[in-house]
């Protein structure tokens, strides 16, 4: 190059002529070319509108990504499309996986709530593939909804007023056990936790008071109204508190004054305990 020019090297160019022979068959590759790319194109774009009314399964969208990956097709917006659509397919897959895992062996599962799994049933619906786990999905969705039902069912069974008392703990205790291995967050599992908390404070204020003769220490006293601070209020809640706070009440008088009684040694009549 040197002996036939003295441009500098950015000036220069190398021009390559074609005879008419080469260009027959240049014209034919580049024609192969893009009718391969047209054919691969129109099956991306049945597949992903679902033109002919059937969902591909993974395995095809992954051959037709591999295609354009080994033929190097120049990126477009049809092979991001399938691109995008695979990605979002195997994340659900992955997702649908670990809750089916979790429902099979016990495990902790990612914690949804229950319209976020609606949510994620729909978009699984929406993907232009076949997915085998959306029938499990789906399956959990409804037992789900079966125990929200059941759940309903419990805490509308004690209608409200001060008599009323909320249904056994052991009953609250076996529906929330069964609630928590579905994995799915609910708006009535919190009602039934206040429930079972209330019935649970209700239970042990009547095993601590069932007996007329029983003499409760006033700690213990103490502790029930305590701990009866930290229970969602209710009819039968508040009526078990007022009487607690009667009881104490009555036990911190007569407390005082046999406390009276001792500090003064001698000449107290203390009055009789009251029944």
């Amino acid at each position: 190059m040197d002996d036939l020019c003295k441009c500098p090297r950015s000036k220069q160019y190398l021009r390559y002529r074609y005879t008419l022979d080469e260009l027959p068959a240049m014209l034919h590759k580049l024609k192969v070319r893009a009718e391969s790319f047209d054919t691969w194109a129109n099956k991306v774009r049945i597949a992903l509108e679902v033109e002919d009314g059937r969902k591909r399964t993974l395995e095809e969208l992954r051959a037709l990504e591999s295609e354009a990956r080994e033929r190097k097709f120049p990126e477009n917006e049809l092979l991001h499309r399938l691109k995008g659509c695979l990605s979002q397919a195997e994340r659900c897959v992955s997702e649908a996986l670990g809750l089916i895992s979790s429902q099979e062996t016990g495990l902790p599962a990612p914690s949804l709530t229950v319209e976020e799994l609606r949510a994620f049933l729909e978009q699984m619906n929406q993907l232009p593939c076949v997915m085998h786990q959306i029938g499990e999905v789906q399956a959990l969705l409804e037992r789900v909804e079966a125990f929200q039902a059941e759940a309903r069912a419990a805490l509308e069974a004690t209608p409200p007023g001060p008599g009323a008392a909320p249904p056994a703990p052991g009953a609250l205790r076996g529906l929330l056990e069964r609630g928590a291995r579905l994995g799915v967050e609910v708006p009535e599992g919190r009602r039934l936790e206040r429930q079972l908390a209330q019935a649970a404070w209700l239970e042990e204020v009547t095993a601590t008071l069932r007996s007329p003769r029983a003499r409760v220490p006033l700690p213990v006293m103490r502790g029930l109204i305590q701990a009866g601070r930290t229970v969602a209020p209710s009819p039968a809640v508040d009526v078990a508190m007022a009487e607690l706070q009667e009881l104490l009440t009555i036990a911190q008088r007569w407390e005082e004054k046999a406390q009276m009684c001792l500090e003064a040694r001698s000449g107290c009549v203390c009055p009789p305990y009251p029944r």
